[in-house]
Order: structure tokens, then sequence, then C-alpha cells
């Protein structure tokens, strides 16, 4: 009975441990709290028909676009990271994976995911990418990386984008 007893108790969570998770999580939300009301938080506008031959789309990618349309991005992450796992460094899977993230409110892995995917596209949705890698550092606490990716995308020819980032940067100047 004390063996077993001793096995439980050197089971449980220690004290130091959950007062660690408690003051990070904390240092994260209040980090987040100081840009949070400026970011819009908009989904990407995915057509509904996006990929060519929807028939041919394999289960994964069908369940990711169905979750992120019916915006439950906590399931569309899985489908996403399954599908980099399966498929690694596809830049499009890492833009929808940061976007998930970002709007699920977990600004680390989304820009990590939003870099690696800047990284790998070439000209492609740069401008796409920027905008919620940005704004995924501004929730993480990263505000002169952001600035600088704002004001790249406030100089682009786009007419979405630039109007955003202009938008944006003079939110953070008043604020």
């Amino acid at each position: 009975k004390l063996a077993a007893k001793l096995q439980t108790e050197n089971t449980k969570p220690d004290i130091i441990d959950i007062a660690k998770k408690g003051i990070k999580d904390l240092i994260d939300r209040i980090t987040q709290s100081d840009f949070i009301e400026l970011l819009s938080f908009e989904p990407f506008p995915l057509p509904a028909m996006v990929l060519r031959g929807a028939e041919d789309v394999d289960n994964c990618q069908k369940y990711w676009l169905e979750a992120y349309w019916k915006g439950n991005y906590k399931i569309a992450i899985k489908f996403l990271k399954k599908e980099d796992k399966h498929c690694p460094d596809q830049w499009e899977t890492l833009m929808f994976l940061g976007i998930c993230l970002f709007l699920d409110k977990q600004p680390k892995p989304a820009v990590k995911a939003l870099r690696k995917a800047d990284e790998l596209s070439k000209l492609a949705m740069k401008e796409e990418i920027r905008w919620y890698l940005a704004q995924a550092l501004l929730l993480k606490g990263e505000k002169e990386e952001a600035l600088k990716l704002l004001a790249w995308l406030s100089e682009q020819p786009g007419k979405i984008y630039p109007i955003k980032s202009k938008a944006l940067l003079d939110k953070l100047k008043t604020s």
C-alpha cells in the first residue's frame, strides 16, 4: 500500500511546475493585451471552391477547409499539422496553419509557421503572409518587427493590405 501511495504522489504535478505555467500564461495574456484590441482577427477570405478538382482532394485537406470555413480553427490546425507532417515545407500549408494559429490566438506557433511560409514562398501571397505575420508578431508582443512588416506592406501597390497596414500603423502610433 505504501508503494502504491508513493507512486501516486510522485505522479501528481509539482506545485512549482504549476506555478511556472500559471505565471507564463499570465505574462502571455498581458503581452497579448497590449495590442489585441488593435488586431482584426479576420479570416483570410478563402473562396469555397479554392481547390482544383474538389473530388480529388484528400481527406486531410477537405477536413481542414471545412473546419476553416466554419471558424473551427483548432480542428483546422490539427489537420494542417497533419498535412505539414505528410508533406513538409509547403508554403501554402504553412500559411494557412499560421493564419489559423493566429486566429486561435496562438502567436508563437503562428509566427513560426508564417515566417517559414514567407521564407518558402517566392512572390505568391507575400502580402497576405506578411499581413498575418505582422499581426501575430503584435499579438506576441514583438512590435518593432511588426512595424517593419507593416511599413513594407503599406508601400505595396495592392488595394487591400496597404490600406489595412496604414490603418494599423496609425492605430499603433496613437496607442
